[in-house]
């Protein structure tokens, strides 16, 4: 809030007003404002008491007239919302994004809103940061008595290490709401935006580590505690009411098995937070880079030795199945005309098996996959998800139009008539996509889905395939 209403020129040799007008128009600024989850997490709740929003009350606004604008935290992040009612055109800018790009956008349809989950076949996610850093967590401004459009800050409301007060020193929180274990943030993010990792560990059941937030310690000096309920507000203020500053880990381990393959793995997902580290420093203190490379390290040696264990079994499986003889029985044809029996038989039965098929283009296993893409997936595979019901055997989706699968090529014979029908066919099938496409796109133009302005640059690659389908 900071830098719309007073400016922030993180040290650029910048006006703050020009700091504040270059602000007011970042896509990603409204990313940084107060937001509740539709849908709060147990967990996220628990470490924070209980509490499903933020600690205060973000932003306070006195305007020249009289008028004291205090939104709700939810309320800031609305559609033609609260910007607006500020009364200043200078708040148009942000408010305009926040409408644009957060909740009229067609491609990402409102997913900036939901809160990130991790995105599956991801064997370990660690997240750190730091703790108990004095950290500002709202804001009181008053217009500026005669200046248009300026503002003067009035008062900060700080997070220090627990303690949430006014610039003044005076207590914000009511009695029953100060918790002396409760824990501030990294300096810059609020507490309650870091801890969202903890929803990430997939239980409210992990173990924690605790180690002196000290450069140096005995072995003596580290707490560990197995199967704690974070769930239960005693067995975690048992723990976290320790006198002294400490980092503490949370973390969950599992072993998880490939229901085709039956191969183990390692999962794991870590809560890391680190009393005294600030925002800016995350990346470069010492004792948090040793702790991130030992990670790493032993992270990169377990996975060497799994990956030998598996090729030793695999080249004990191979030397079997060649004293089988079994290599030598001539199935092909067989099998193809029956079909994948694993297709079959053994289908799908989560996300994780679904994946994308580069050579298809489109995702494996369509009678029970299907591309679905949702905010914060990192590639093609992760889109791919189980449908909500499986196709039926004829559904015309199943059967994409491609080069016949039962038609011989003679490879090394490229004048052959089967090698130029197969030719045809793949370029005329491509075609015939290539048109579909584009006919779609100038739909979507004309019912005003998509930018005008690549009408063009669409129907020139229009007229081009046009060509090339009646050549």
């Amino acid at each position: 809030m900071k830098p719309l209403f007073i400016g922030n020129t993180e040290g650029l040799p910048i006006s703050t007003e020009q700091s504040r007008k270059l602000m007011q128009t970042f896509g990603s600024m409204p990313w940084m404002m107060p937001h509740t989850p539709d849908s709060p997490h147990p967990v996220h709740s628990a470490m924070n008491f209980g509490e499903t929003d933020f600690p205060v009350q973000a932003i306070e606004v006195k305007l020249r007239n009289g008028t004291v604008l205090r939104p709700k935290n939810e309320e800031i992040l609305k559609k033609d919302g609260w910007f607006r009612k500020i009364g200043d055109p200078k708040f148009d800018d942000i408010q305009d994004v926040i409408d644009n790009h957060y909740f009229d956008d067609n491609y990402i349809e409102k997913q900036v809103f939901q809160p990130w989950t991790p995105p599956k076949s991801i064997d370990a996610i660690i997240c750190a940061y730091g703790v108990n850093s004095p950290t500002e967590v709202g804001y009181k401004y008053r217009e500026h008595p005669s200046i248009e459009g300026m503002y003067e800050e009035e008062d900060v409301i700080i997070n220090d290490n627990g303690y949430i007060s006014s610039k003044s020193g005076e207590e914000v929180l009511p009695h029953n709401r100060r918790h002396p274990s409760r824990k501030s943030g990294d300096g810059t993010v609020p507490y309650f935006s870091l801890s969202w990792c903890h929803s990430w560990l997939g239980s409210d059941t992990v173990n924690i580590t605790k180690i002196p937030a000290t450069r140096t310690y005995d072995k003596d000096d580290v707490e560990k505690f197995n199967n704690v309920n974070l769930l239960n507000p005693a067995e975690r203020f048992a723990i976290e009411s320790t006198p002294g500053k400490f980092h503490t880990f949370y973390k969950r381990h599992w072993i998880e098995e490939s229901r085709v393959t039956h191969i183990q793995k390692a999962m794991r997902r870590e809560v890391w937070e680190i009393d005294g580290l600030s925002h800016r420093d995350s990346v470069t203190d010492p004792q948090v880079m040793h702790m991130i490379r030992s990670a790493l390290r032993k992270a990169t040696e377990n996975g060497k030795m799994v990956a030998q264990m598996r090729m030793k079994s695999l080249m004990q499986t191979k030397e079997e199945i060649e004293r089988s003889g079994a290599l030598y029985d001539d199935l092909l044809d067989s099998f193809v005309e029956e079909g994948a029996k694993w297709s079959i038989d053994d289908p799908p039965q989560d996300d994780n098996e679904c994946y994308w098929d580069y050579g298809e283009a489109r995702c494996a296993w369509q009678r029970y996959c299907s591309f679905q893409y949702q905010f914060g997936d990192l590639h093609l595979s992760q889109s791919c998800r189980l449908r909500p019901k499986p196709l039926d055997k004829n559904d015309p989706r199943l059967h994409k139009d491609s080069i016949a699968h039962n038609v011989t090529f003679n490879v090394t014979d490229t004048g052959s008539e089967s090698f130029r029908k197969g030719t045809d066919t793949a370029m005329l099938t491509t075609l015939a996509l290539m048109a579909t496409t584009m006919n779609a796109l100038l739909g979507k133009i004309n019912n005003g889905e998509v930018d005008s302005h690549v009408r063009k640059s669409i129907e020139e690659i229009t007229n081009t395939v046009d060509d090339l389908q009646k050549n």
